[in-house]
């Protein structure tokens, strides 16, 4: 595969806007490998399909009963890679975690769990990147 097509990521989960993110995460991050161009769909050899599956938050840190410290977001990102006739080439599902501070206003928490969610849209570009240029 020479040439791959990347159409916004499908979000499934309640957190609004995370998938402009992750798609631009993994247009960059293959980009930047220089081993595969960016194309539109009808010239590409595949097209990279995101869904962000699934997002779910625990409290990994209390101050007390009603309180938490800290939280840790976990996603789950599946990425099948799709050639001209529709046929699955590369299917994954990839997982990540990143813990983020709870602070005492909501505002600056949001803001602590969008950076972890930054995080980790880098890391499950980086994985994809990885793993599919070893496949192929």
């Amino acid at each position: 595969i020479q040439s791959l097509n990347i159409p916004p990521f499908r979000n499934e989960t309640r957190q609004v806007g995370i998938e402009a993110q992750f798609t631009n995460d993994l247009v960059y991050e293959v980009g930047r490998g220089g081993r595969i161009d960016l194309v539109d769909p009808q010239a590409a050899d595949a097209v990279v399909n995101g869904v962000i599956k699934d997002l779910r938050t625990n409290t990994i840190a209390r101050q007390s009963l009603n309180t938490s410290l800290e939280r840790r977001v976990y996603v789950t990102v599946e990425l099948v890679v799709q050639d001209r006739k529709g046929r699955s080439l590369w299917q994954y599902e990839l997982n990540e975690n990143e813990a983020y501070l709870v602070q005492a206003d909501k505002v600056s928490t949001e803001a602590r769990l969008r950076g972890a969610l930054a995080v980790i849209s880098r890391r499950i570009a980086e994985k994809f990147h990885y793993r599919f240029t070893q496949a192929f």
